[in-house]
């Protein structure tokens, strides 16, 4: 993960959303890719923002909530 995490603005300069915020809710998967100096590798596939299920952490719903309040809220000041 920390490699990814590190690698996150170059992925995002790629697709043409560098300058723009991270979606709330997105899942990226991953397709294993060659060894390398006998490591595991892996290629992102695909990112998904559109359809995203959260059923497995239903728990985390209210933190979700809270923070699309919070993005929403910052985003209609910032246009007043």
């Amino acid at each position: 993960m920390s490699y990814f995490k590190k690698d996150l603005p170059n992925l995002m300069e790629a697709l043409g959303i560098g300058d723009q915020p991270l979606p709330l809710i997105w899942t990226v998967d991953f397709i294993p890719g060659p060894q390398k100096n006998g490591l595991d590798t892996f290629l992102v596939g695909e990112f998904n923002c559109s359809c995203v299920g959260i059923t497995k952490q239903l728990n985390l719903s209210s933190l979700v909530a809270r923070a699309a309040v919070k993005v929403c809220g910052s985003g209609i000041k910032s246009k007043l």
